[in-house]
């Protein structure tokens, strides 16, 4: 982020689209930031939208077109054609999993044995439906998965490997680790 000599503030650069914001004084009664687009044309606009949009800064339509000053049905008519290509995949909450009884994390990593489709699908399935799972990975290399768990503490954890995970047959090999932090990033810039 850098300021000029004239107050203006550059936040995104992305494809020669700038997303800028303008302070402005009204004497005494204070001031007012501006935020305006400089647009690219064709299609760096729909990429650069696209990354705004996964930005996460504004979530309601509203505030996103208030921002941006497009109208709201050029708004609405962008972000349905993200959907209807698959861009925009859907919307989502972030729960913060100590306030639900959950406060300890771990990563599972799971190696099954012997391979198949059958037996992978299977305890996919069967994994993703338990109440403890917040999130899965099927995965390549020595293990087939990676298990996000939100647990109440560590002997949840440990009855969730003993008495769960280890009592399926498929499962050869289990290795868990405590998550300290989890830390998602909250702009994926278009590459």
């Amino acid at each position: 982020m850098s300021m000029n000599e004239n107050g203006t503030i550059s936040v995104i650069h992305a494809h020669q689209l700038e997303l800028r914001t303008r302070t402005a004084t009204l004497g005494s009664a204070g001031s007012y930031q501006q935020a305006y687009w400089r647009w690219a044309s064709g299609r760096k606009r729909s990429r650069t939208f696209s990354a705004s949009a996964l930005s996460g800064e504004y979530s309601a339509r509203r505030s996103y077109v208030q921002l941006r000053y497009v109208s709201p049905s050029t708004s609405l008519e962008r972000v349905r054609g993200l959907q209807a290509r698959g861009v925009i995949q859907g919307y989502r909450a972030e729960v913060a999993l100590e306030s639900i009884g959950r406060p300890l994390q771990a990563l599972i990593a799971v190696r099954i044995r012997p391979p198949s489709r059958d037996r992978i699908e299977a305890f996919r399935d069967w994994v993703s439906g338990l109440p403890e799972t917040v999130g899965l990975f099927v995965v390549s290399g020595t293990d087939d998965f990676l298990i996000h768990l939100g647990v109440r503490d560590p002997q949840h954890l440990y009855s969730f490997v003993i008495d769960r995970l280890t009592e399926r047959p498929e499962v050869a090999d289990v290795s868990t680790s405590l998550v300290y932090e989890h830390i998602r990033k909250p702009v994926l810039e278009v590459l």
